[in-house]
């Protein structure tokens, strides 16, 4: 425990105190914030009681309180929260760019067997689609069946060396991978 608790630097008045890890604020100032924040909750200087009812600051539609800190109908908090989700994620997009790209290379190193399958299955079918043909044209054109070309397009089944070539033959393509 001795490890967790050591001095931190409150990001409000930047003094020093002893917190947790995630002891942000002193406390003093955390209890400076709790008290806006309980200010906050009220309306015209009264608590709400839950049950009651109040108006959205977003649409102004009444809800029932349901708790001390809402401020939003049903519809209208999730909203609120994607923004402001949405904001946060940006923030640390911008402030953490060299993550994000770890964490990318890392999705795609996990994944590559599967984002590869994607492609390839997405590809018959954008080529199938745009020469305007049925699985069924496709495969008699091959000299493969209407089900095995269905199951190449859903990716449960890969199509093997003879039909792939066949396929990039035919729709005229060195290969079913996007560069």
């Amino acid at each position: 425990m001795n490890n967790v608790i050591r001095m931190r630097i409150c990001r409000q008045c930047g003094r020093q105190f002893l917190g947790g890890p995630h002891a942000w604020y002193c406390p003093e100032c955390r209890a400076e914030r709790k008290r806006e924040q309980t200010n906050r909750c009220k309306r015209d200087g009264a608590v709400r009681k839950l049950g009651s009812i109040d108006h959205c600051q977003i649409c102004g539609k009444e809800y029932i309180v349901e708790g001390g800190l809402q401020r939003y109908c049903a519809s209208c908090a999730a909203k609120h929260l994607k923004e402001v989700d949405n904001a946060a994620s940006l923030e640390y997009k911008k402030k953490n760019p060299e993550k994000i790209k770890k964490a990318n290379v890392e999705f795609l190193q996990r994944n590559d067997g599967r984002m590869r399958k994607v492609l390839w299955q997405n590809r018959i079918k954008q080529l199938r689609t745009s020469a305007k043909i049925t699985q069924r044209e496709l495969g008699e054109a091959i000299g493969s069946s209407q089900s095995h070309v269905s199951q190449w397009e859903l990716g449960t089944r890969r199509p093997d060396e003879k039909n792939y070539e066949k396929i990039c033959n035919f729709f005229q393509v060195e290969s079913l991978e996007r560069k």
